[in-house]
């Protein structure tokens, strides 16, 4: 018998809670593209993958919940890595002539946290 989420939706198989953590992971992964630099990083990535998997089951199963959470494209990533993400990824600031200012920044956190500081130092012209 088709469950409830099998009946009105496909389910993909990083999202059969009957496989095994790590092969969920590893299926998510070619679903997403995701690729690490080496078995350290995979390790520490699957970790937090699986704490939240864990914590999107849990609050499924949690009665009168008017919504759902689920897998997406940011599942290997910390709370802090996400906030980084979306505040890094497109940055709003007032611009000079006071309208706001998108800026795009680039995937060098580092370089682009230097850039953002030394666009936030007041200027030194008298």
């Amino acid at each position: 018998m088709a469950t409830e989420k099998e009946a009105t939706s496909e389910v993909f198989d990083y999202e059969r809670s009957d496989l095994p953590m790590w092969e969920r992971h590893e299926k998510w992964m070619a679903s997403v593209g995701r690729v690490y630099k080496d078995e350290a990083e995979k390790a520490r990535r699957l970790k937090i993958f699986t704490e939240s998997v864990e914590y999107i089951e849990s609050f499924n199963k949690q009665e009168g919940q008017t919504y759902s959470l689920g897998i997406n494209e940011y599942m290997d990533l910390t709370p802090k890595e996400m906030r980084g993400w979306c505040i890094m990824s497109h940055w709003v600031r007032p611009g000079k002539d006071g309208e706001a200012e998108l800026v795009e920044y680039s995937d060098n956190e580092e370089e682009d946290l230097e850039h953002l500081e030394a666009q936030s130092k007041p200027s030194t012209k008298d």
